[in-house]
């Protein structure tokens, strides 16, 4: 790296071999390969395809919930809906990496390759600097990890202490214990940045703490939406439910040939209550079949259908005669049935 500090000094085709020639001198038993560096695209593409999947499918879990089912929309999901469209840029900067490699060594990359990913200044200006980001990167990644130690382990105590079930309690611990993720992403990420703080081997170490700080960030979008998932997936299975009893077959009596005495039993897969609230119903839909007991005994009632040798698959089978009756009563009845029931009363209403 001295010679990139005296590289504005130098003449324009020492510059250009400089920044054409590997970043960091290859080890005794390594060979420098700049033009087809050994990589790992394969890996870090897998890895931030899954983290945007994941963040994806729990951010829409969570902003579903609160716009359908709740129809509450707070400050909060504000906040998640703008922290993915961040989490969205730094998906672009991953696959921007690749135009390098993923965790590639940097004696594979030459100065001018190495300059888009680590430098934000022009090496060719004198008097340029760069900033020591080792400090900066150790404490955001302790910051972040006292957070997520803090947010996982301050319910605690409340749900513990709530009067319900167990199996409740254990559940309800299970969504916060999501945030164990976040602390073990967090904590990883803080142990690579303190053992790659003195690495020269700049390229390969910002690979890995790439990698880290997006698991880390899929695992946050993961924590926040946690608690939207019960709620989702109730509500989830009783619409689907629904549906599912919408959408039964319907069995209808039809003429197969109206006016006839033969008839059809059709079956439909397809329910028109899907599609409509109501349905249509036609003076062919139930047809009467006229019945004669064969045998048994005779009666006004149709309790004798039982005795029926060949019971017939349609029709009415059975109806009932309700009768009702009214009486009313007189005065004098009245006084009658007054005495009878308090015969200790001398005086009545009579």
């Amino acid at each position: 790296m001295d010679q990139l500090a005296q590289l504005p000094y130098l003449a324009p085709a020492e510059q250009e071999s400089i920044l054409n020639g590997p970043a960091l001198p290859a080890p005794d038993n390594e060979v420098s390969d700049l033009q087809n560096p050994p990589n790992e695209n394969g890996l870090g593409l897998a890895l931030t395809i899954l983290c945007l999947v994941v963040s994806t499918l729990v951010l829409y879990v969570r902003v579903h919930t609160k716009l359908f089912f709740e129809r509450a929309f707070r400050i909060e999901d504000w906040l998640a809906v703008a922290s993915f469209g961040t989490f969205l840029g730094y998906i672009y900067l991953m696959f921007r990496f690749m135009r390098v490699g993923f965790l590639v060594h940097q004696w594979n990359i030459s100065v001018m390759n190495l300059m888009e990913v680590y430098y934000i200044w022009d090496l060719t200006v004198p008097g340029g600097s760069c900033m020591e980001r080792v400090y900066l990167d150790i404490t955001s990644a302790s910051i972040q990890l006292l957070t997520d130690l803090f947010t996982f382990a301050l319910p605690q105590n409340i749900i513990w202490s709530l009067q319900m079930s167990t199996r409740k309690k254990l559940g309800v611990s299970f969504v916060f214990a999501v945030g164990v993720l976040g602390c073990v992403a967090a904590a990883a990420r803080l142990a690579m940045i303190i053992d790659k703080r003195d690495s020269q081997d700049t390229s390969f170490s910002i690979a890995v703490i790439s990698l880290a700080t997006l698991i880390e960030s899929s695992c946050g979008f993961l924590i926040i939406c946690a608690a939207a998932m019960p709620r989702f997936v109730t509500e989830s299975k009783r619409i689907l439910r629904s549906k599912r009893w919408a959408g039964l077959p319907t069995t209808r009596l039809q003429s197969s040939k109206r006016g006839s005495g033969s008839h059809e039993l059709h079956t439909s897969s397809k329910s028109n209550i899907a599609s409509s609230h109501y349905r249509r119903l036609d003076e062919y839909d139930v047809p009467l079949t006229v019945l004669a007991v064969a045998s048994g005994p005779t009666s006004e009632s149709t309790e004798n259908l039982r005795y029926l040798p060949n019971e017939p698959s349609t029709g009415i089978l059975r109806t009932t005669q309700i009768v009702t009756q009214e009486e009313y009563v007189g005065p004098a009845a009245l006084c009658h049935q007054y005495k009878q029931q308090h015969p200790w009363v001398d005086k009545g209403p009579c």
